[in-house]
């Protein structure tokens, strides 16, 4: 699996000044939540002066797989009942809410003041995927430049726009299948069955690739309502592809094929939408943009979408004419045959039934991977907490590098409970198969083009003479065994 680089300013990289703006960013809303940080006032955590920065190591973590909770400080009762009074009757596995639950803080940071601390609470691990806690909050850190008011003010817009206007969690945990089962959004289906977006490969850095057949899609398809869930779907399937922890690999690129394009397909309002998400709610998710053969038409139409993108993202987007373009980015294994390339994948999207696609029951390795995962967020923001206090570099060092280990073991906590929380799509595990397959095949020094085809290799396993529900676990340890 391809390496990414150690990037700056990720939990593994950030130290200095920038280190501080973190520990002011994390000291902000947990206090607001109610954790012990008596001893910090609002004015000390917007002051910085209190707060000492450690020694990064620059080096992607050597993630451990022994478990750190029993080398970090012990989880308090505060905590955990703090934890507790914020969720509420929220179930973060299902991706609900409980907005009458109440932070038992007695005041909050002023940037937070017209926001409820319980709702950000609750939205903010619900958004936990295959992720870092910490690298999840450095988005927002690095995406306002370290000016620590503008950070805390656009997470909390961010969190609140998952509760109270895009319920992105619960659509994740519903995947297609309810969507599907339902009937209730035949457009959204269609969108699915004509492979106008689906996922393949990788760039030279190991971040996932989504591929957009503009020609498919019309704006007069889908009502504006359901295509944004669409997208919002496409984004968070994608995010749990991003392996950051593992890899360093946290941005997703995007190709959008204009082969065919006319005027028609130029849906302005999914664009904006698209351009607000990773602006605003998706911060520092996306790697690059490529705008593939683009014919004269679409430079009016470039002009009005460049003035909607933030300078970040506007810098990302790339023109590429031919397959050689393409390949700065990504190698030709990966670029689709009818585009220059050598990959001959022709996505099929798979019907979600409650076999392929449905939740494994809640048994007792549920309840233990969910017992787990309280006690390693509980133990987590433990160690934030004494980080946030630390008095000397080296005790600062040594926390932060616990909260690396703590936070991988989240994530991989995470990937264990997806089969058991999340209503998983053949396209939602194409999401992450590409490159197993490229991993099998290698493997058996066979190309492509020769290797199974992912899909047929999880329709099989998923069947009804095998009901394996975790196929991607299950051939992780074949490859393993091959290895």
């Amino acid at each position: 699996m391809t390496q990414g680089k150690c990037k700056p300013d990720r939990v593994w990289s950030i130290e200095g000044q920038h280190e501080v703006v973190f520990k002011q960013t994390w000291a902000a809303y947990l206090k607001s939540f109610g954790y012990d940080l008596d001893d910090f006032s609002f004015s000390d955590i917007e002051g910085g002066k209190k707060f000492v920065s450690g020694k990064a190591k620059n080096a992607l973590p050597k993630v451990s797989d022994a478990s750190a909770v029993s080398a970090a400080p012990k989880f308090t009762e505060r905590t955990q009942k703090t934890f507790e009074a914020n969720q509420g009757k929220a179930l973060t596995y299902e991706g609900t809410y409980d907005v009458k639950a109440k932070a038992p803080s007695k005041e909050v940071y002023s940037h937070l003041a017209k926001f409820k601390p319980a709702e950000l609470h609750q939205a903010f691990w619900a958004s936990l995927r295959n992720d870092s806690p910490d690298n999840n909050m450095l988005r927002f850190v690095r995406a306002r430049k370290f000016k620590l008011n503008a950070i805390v003010d656009m997470a909390a817009k961010c969190l609140e726009w998952k509760v109270k206007e895009y319920p992105v969690d619960k659509w994740t945990m519903d995947g297609d299948l309810e969507i599907y089962d339902s009937k209730k959004h035949p457009e959204i289906i269609k969108a699915f069955e004509m492979e106008k977006a689906y996922f393949r490969g990788v760039d030279r850095d190991g971040g996932p690739i989504v591929v957009i057949r503009v020609k498919k899609h019309f704006g007069s398809d889908c009502p504006e309502k359901d295509f944004e869930r669409f997208i919002c779907l496409i984004i968070e399937w994608v995010r749990i592809a991003l392996k950051d922890y593992e890899l360093g690999n946290d941005g997703a690129n995007i190709l959008f094929d204009m082969n065919g394009f006319s005027l028609k397909n130029a849906d302005l309002s999914a664009v904006k939408f698209l351009a607000k998400a990773f602006e605003a709610n998706y911060p520092e998710s996306l790697s690059a943009i490529w705008i593939h053969k683009a014919p004269w038409i679409f430079n009016a139409v470039w002009k009005i979408i460049k003035g909607w993108l933030d300078p970040v993202v506007a810098s990302k987007v790339h023109f590429t004419k031919n397959a050689d373009d393409l390949a700065k980015f990504a190698d030709k294994k990966f670029i689709p045959k009818d585009l220059g390339g050598n990959d001959d994948y022709k996505p099929e999207y798979i019907k979600p039934t409650k076999e392929n696609a449905g939740t494994l029951p809640k048994d007792e390795k549920f309840e233990q991977l969910w017992k787990d995962r309280q006690e390693l967020t509980y133990t987590f923001i433990e160690t934030t907490l004494a980080w946030i206090k630390a008095k000397s570099a080296k005790e600062s060092t040594e926390l932060l590098d616990l909260k690396i280990q703590l936070g991988a073991e989240l994530a991989k906590n995470y990937l264990e409970l997806d089969p058991y929380i999340s209503e998983d799509s053949k396209m939602s595990e194409l999401k992450i198969s590409e490159s197993l397959e490229v991993k099998i095949s290698e493997s058996l020094e066979l190309k492509m083009s020769e290797s199974l085809k992912i899909k047929d290799i999880f329709v099989f396993l998923r069947s009804e003479s095998l009901k394996i529900k975790d196929p991607l676990h299950f051939l992780e340890m074949i490859f393993t065994f091959l290895r």
